[in-house]
């Protein structure tokens, strides 16, 4: 069975979005296990927003559904 990167990607963000100390484990800017090096609230907010976006951004797409004619109007 062939993984796909982008699956791989979204199963980590996703889990990273439950549990964000996954985030500061892979996070260049901070030694998770020191409490002096650890980033600032302002920081962990964006990285929040970051995931929050991740996970929309990969979600996987559903196909476009061919538009039916008359469809949304009333009778």
């Amino acid at each position: 069975m062939k993984t796909h990167p982008r699956k791989l990607l979204r199963e980590f963000y996703g889990r990273a979005l439950l549990s964000p100390e996954l985030l500061c484990l892979s996070c260049a800017h901070t030694a998770w296990n020191r409490a002096g090096c650890r980033c600032s609230e302002q920081t962990r907010q964006d990285c929040h927003l970051f995931v929050s976006d991740m996970v929309n951004h990969l979600a996987p797409r559903c196909p476009e559904r061919p538009s039916r004619p008359g469809a949304g109007l009333s009778p």
